[in-house]
C-alpha cells in the first residue's frame, strides 16, 4: 500500500487551533478516528481494514509527520525502500526503528492510546472480520525502538507518491545494522531482491565501512555480490558478518520473484536436496517451459503459485484469470506427460514452513544428508 492511500487527519492550519483540537478530541472519543501519534489520526474504518504490514507503514508515516522528525534506521529503512521483509513462522510485535544519540532517549517507547472508544472499535473490527477467529484483540500501533546512529551521515528519501521527504540512514548502513537479525531465508530474500533490482546508488551519498565506493563513470554503482561482500566485511561482529556472508553465498539470480527466493531458501533450510532452477523443458506440444524447481533424480517438479498471477493477471500477462488458470492446467498436464510429478505451494505454505515440508515430502523430494544447512 502506498503512503498516498493513507488518510491522515491532523489539526487544520486555517482554523483555530483550540477549536481543531476540540474537534479531533470529540471524534476520537466517539471512536471515529484512531490516534497513531500525538496529533496524528486516521479514520477508524481505514485503520481496522489495513493488513499488518500496511498498519506498520501507516505508523511510520505518522511518525514522519510528527512535529519532531526522526531519522529512520535498520529494518524500517529497508521497508521505506520497499525491500521485502518476510519472516515465515515468526510471530513478533512490530517495531519502528529510529536513530538516537543515546539509548536512554528512546529505548522502547510503548504505543500511545490508540482508541478513544474501545467497545465501538471492537464492534467495527468484529464486523470487518466476520467469520474469522481471534478478532477480539484490536491491532495496536507498533512500538518505537531507538538504535544508536552510526558515524555515517543520513540521507533523505523522497516518497514520490506522498510528496514528502523522510530522513533515513543510508541503505548500506541499514543492511549492515540489521540483516543479521532476520532468519536465513529472509536474508536471502533481501539480497536476491537487491541483486534483481540492479538499483543504482549514488557514490557520494552511500558509504560502506567508512570507505568511498568505487563508482562508474556516471558516478553510480550497482548491487552486486562483490559490493554486498564488501558491506558484510564492514560488520565488526564475526557471527553477524557470517550470517550476512552465508546469505550472499547462497543467493542467485535464477529466482525471479520474492516467492521463488523464499521457496528456494526454505527448501534448503528444511534440509531437502537442492533443486535445479529454471530448467528448460519441451512439452509434447512443442512449447518450452521453465519450471521453478526440478529434482531430476526423482523426476519431481516444484512450482510456487503466487496469487498475483491470477488476481492481477490483466496487469501481469494481459489475460483474464480464467484463461491463466486454463493455460496453467495445460502446462502442468504437459509436464506430467513427460513422466514428472508436479507439486505446488502458495504464500500460505511459505508462511508455515512445516506445510511446505509436508508438500515436498509427499511429492517424494529427498532429504539431504551430511550437509550443513545455512541458518541452522
Amino acid at each position: 500500500m502506498r503512503f498516498s492511500e493513507f488518510r491522515y487527519i491532523t489539526a487544520r492550519k486555517d482554523r483555530s487551533i483550540d477549536g481543531e483540537y476540540s474537534r479531533l478530541s470529540r471524534n476520537f472519543r466517539a471512536g471515529d478516528i484512531v490516534r497513531l501519534n500525538p496529533s496524528i489520526y486516521m479514520p477508524t474504518e481505514q485503520w481496522l481494514s489495513l493488513k499488518a504490514q500496511d498498519r506498520l507503514q501507516a505508523c511510520v508515516g505518522a511518525v514522519a509527520l510528527a512535529a519532531r522528525p526522526h531519522t529512520f534506521v535498520g529494518a524500517t529503512t529497508l521497508g521505506l525502500y520497499e525491500i521485502p521483509l518476510v519472516k515465515p513462522g515468526v510471530l513478533e510485535s512490530p517495531q519502528i526503528f529510529v536513530g538516537v544519540k543515546t539509548l536512554g532517549s528512546v529505548r522502547v517507547r510503548t504505543p500511545i492510546g490508540c482508541y478513544g472508544n474501545l467497545p465501538d472499535a471492537r464492534v467495527r473490527y468484529a464486523a470487518q472480520n466476520s467469520g474469522r477467529q481471534e478478532v477480539a484483540v484490536l491491532p495496536q500501533p507498533p512500538r518505537i525502538r531507538g538504535q544508536l546512529l552510526s558515524g555515517s551521515r543520513s540521507t533523505e528519501l523522497s516518497l514520490e507518491d506522498w510528496s514528502y521527504r523522510v530522513a533515513t540512514e543510508t541503505l548500506s548502513q541499514a543492511l549492515i545494522r540489521c540483516i543479521h537479525s532476520f532468519p536465513f531465508e529472509s536474508r536471502v530474500v533481501i539480497i536476491e531482491h537487491l541483486l534483481r533490482s540492479g538499483t543504482t546508488l549514488r557514490s557520494e551519498i552511500y558509504e560502506a565501512c567508512g570507505r568511498q565506493i568505487s563508482a562508474r563513470a556516471d558516478g553510480t554503482v550497482r548491487w552486486t555480490k562483490e559490493f554486498l561482500i564488501m558491506l558484510a566485511q564492514g560488520q565488526p561482529i564475526p557471527c553477524r558478518r557470517r550470517a550476512f556472508e552465508e546469505a550472499i553465498a547462497f543467493a542467485t539470480l535464477a529466482n525471479e520473484s520474492v516467492g521463488e527466493s523464499l521457496s528456494h531458501a526454505l527448501i534448503h533450510k528444511l534440509g531437502f536436496e537442492a533443486p535445479q532452477l529454471q530448467v528448460p523443458m519441451q512439452l509434447p506440444s512443442g512449447r518450452f517451459v521453465r519450471p521453478d524447481y526440478f529434482w531430476p533424480n526423482v523426476r519431481v517438479v516444484g512450482e510456487f503459485d503466487g496469487a498475483h498471477k491470477y488476481t492481477k493477471s490483466m496487469q501481469v500477462s494481459g489475460k483474464e484469470p480464467s484463461r491463466v488458470v486454463y493455460e496453467e492446467k495445460l502446462r502442468e498436464d504437459g509436464i506430467r506427460s513427460l513422466g514428472h510429478r508436479v507439486c505446488r505451494w502458495t504464500w500460505a505454505d511459505l508462511m508455515n514452513p512445516e506445510r511446505l515440508a509436508r508438500i515436498l515430502s509427499n511429492a517424494g523430494v529427498p532429504r539431504s544428508s551430511g550437509v550443513r544447512r545455512f541458518g541452522d
